[in-house]
């Protein structure tokens, strides 16, 4: 028998390290992107089977990839490489005989009945088995646009208009709620929904609840731009109400993550440099700034020095503005 020293890399393995080297536990990780700790370690461990379906494994396995900083295509490619792997039968060697068995083919009124009852004891127990998977899975429920988001997930999209087009997919028989309003799917697995903006952060959850009280949450975050005024005090510009003055013809910043991941966007002198999720502890230098924006849906997430001076964000959308030697926070 042919023996070989090559062992296939798992997806499990790699998010186990990659978690560990960045010191984090399966509770902290769970609290953070709302992913179940049994399924991140069942994600670690490769125990697929307890995910409901397809689907839901392979959007947390995208979540938790995209967490810990790993390519989500890489992640997914190598989740196939591992599920196709595992599907291979096994090769029959040399060293393995293949007995022959005499099958007695006779039919009696025993075997029949006997088949019989084999056959109606499988059938009631797919049938409970499947009214049991029902009454304790969560509902099947995902965002296509205007971004894809999986159930348990968490993202963020930026517009100009004052409208927003949501269209997503949900269990059919599901009840539909959007910010607790409920609206009506008519048994179709596919809804379209187009909900008013109002300026800065519009946040919508989105929840799928079954008829047996299970449910999935989608959390989709929308920035409608708006045009910011510039605060002053007896003609001169002002931080929070208050004058910042700065000798030089630019300032610096520093931006540190706390408390908890936050998706920002970052515009330098009035180019985005910045559009993703950061984690706990990401630090971001920055400097030669004639003009700083930020957005988040997370505020209070964000730690913010403006020329070494402490400073925090005013909502979920401010900027900062240098004018005549002053700097100006909107």
């Amino acid at each position: 028998m042919l023996n070989t020293s090559f062992q296939l890399r798992t997806i499990g393995s790699m998010l186990k390290d990659r978690r560990k080297e960045r010191g984090l536990k399966i509770s902290q990780i769970s609290e953070i992107t709302k992913i179940r700790g049994e399924y991140l370690s069942a994600l670690e461990e490769g125990s697929y089977d307890i995910f409901p379906s397809e689907v839901y494994l392979k959007g947390f396995l995208k979540n938790y990839a995209k967490f810990l900083g790993i390519n989500t295509d890489r992640a997914i490619a190598i989740y196939r490489r591992e599920r196709d792997y595992k599907k291979q039968e096994p090769i029959i060697t040399s060293t393995e005989k293949i007995q022959d068995k005499t099958l007695n083919l006779t039919i009696t009124p025993a075997k029949v009945i006997t088949l019989s009852i084999v056959v109606a004891v499988i059938l009631a127990v797919g049938y409970v088995g499947s009214y049991i998977g029902r009454v304790f899975n969560e509902p099947d429920l995902r965002i296509v646009a205007p971004i894809s988001i999986q159930a348990g997930s968490e993202d963020s999209v930026r517009t100009t208009e004052d409208s927003i087009k949501i269209e997503g997919l949900v269990e059919v028989g599901s009840l539909l709620t959007i910010n607790g309003q409920r609206f009506q799917t008519n048994n179709f697995e596919r809804f379209t929904e187009t909900l008013d903006l109002q300026s800065g952060l519009n946040q919508f959850t989105i929840i799928a609840e079954s008829q047996f009280g299970r449910k999935s949450e989608v959390v989709l975050n929308v920035f409608r731009e708006s045009s910011q005024q510039a605060f002053t005090i007896d003609g001169e510009a002002s931080v929070a109400g208050e004058s910042a003055e700065n000798s030089g013809t630019t300032f610096e910043a520093e931006v540190t993550i706390v408390n908890r991941e936050a998706y920002l966007e970052i515009k330098e002198n009035g180019s985005m440099t910045i559009a993703r999720v950061l984690q706990i502890g990401d630090k971001i230098q920055l400097d030669q700034l004639t003009s700083l924006e930020i957005m988040t849906p997370r505020p209070d997430s964000v730690s913010i020095t403006i020329n070494n001076e402490e400073d925090s964000m005013s909502g979920t959308s401010t900027s900062w503005e240098l004018v005549d030697n002053n700097i100006k926070k909107n």
